[in-house]
């Protein structure tokens, strides 16, 4: 399943990180009407149906400006892969992660 993350619905893609913990997050940050960016829909979403543990997000970049200047996005579409982070002392999310 994808999260769609759009800022007008006053959403930022942070809060869906902070959800996903432990969990491996493939984000995709591109607009609607790019020719790269829809040819890369089909896959990531048949990608996004295969892997229940993975949190995948989308991110309309004509409507989150903020997130491409926070996440340094140059192009679109652009992929971002990774655990998400955490400060403190989590022994448990530690040892998930390792």
């Amino acid at each position: 399943m994808i999260q769609k993350q759009n800022s007008k619905k006053k959403k930022k893609p942070s809060e869906a990180l902070n959800r996903a913990r432990d969990k491996l997050v493939v984000v995709d940050f591109s607009v609607t009407w790019g020719g790269p960016c829809k040819m890369s829909k089909p896959f990531f979403h048949t990608l996004s149906e295969k892997s229940s543990s993975v949190v995948f997000l989308e991110v309309d970049m004509d409507n989150s400006q903020d997130a491409a200047s926070e996440c340094e996005v140059k192009c679109m579409p652009t992929f971002h892969l990774g655990y998400t982070q955490f400060s403190g002392v989590e022994e448990e999310a530690i040892f998930k992660l390792y």
